[in-house]
């Protein structure tokens, strides 16, 4: 899994928070279509108020991405995105989700959507965002 960095967010930036709660939009995920056992990548920009997105402790695990095909809760470590807490941040995570599988092997393609949320480090919970569909194919 790889970061980008956080910058400090002025009030009419277009991904200006409004509080302290995270919020995540997917920007970018890509390929739309893979052959099982590939990766996808997604380019998921966040929010922040206070800026306290990321823990140093690497057993903290705070994004989620849900495969909704059979609920399959795919967990990651985020590291600190701003060197300092009290400060509007916003930034791009980058995240590959590896070793996608058919859930029901006789099939030749499947569609998955994945949903993707964000936690700070005072365990507020960014809304739930949905990716658009991914073909799997044998």
């Amino acid at each position: 899994m790889a970061f980008s960095g956080c910058n400090k967010v002025e009030e009419n930036e277009p991904y200006s928070p409004t509080s302290s709660i995270p919020k995540i939009s997917i920007e970018k995920l890509s390929p739309s279509s893979i052959k099982q056992f590939e990766t996808i990548v997604f380019h998921i920009r966040y929010t922040d108020g206070d800026g306290d997105i990321g823990n140093q402790d690497a057993d903290i695990e705070s994004l989620e991405i849900l495969d909704t095909r059979d609920d399959i809760l795919h967990s990651f470590h985020v590291p600190p995105q701003s060197p300092t807490t009290g400060i509007a941040i916003t930034g791009v995570l980058i995240v590959e989700l590896e070793n996608l599988i058919l859930m029901d092997q006789n099939n030749s393609t499947e569609d998955v959507v994945f949903e993707v949320r964000l936690r700070d480090n005072k365990q507020n919970w960014s809304k739930v965002v949905e990716s658009s569909p991914v073909t799997i194919v044998k």
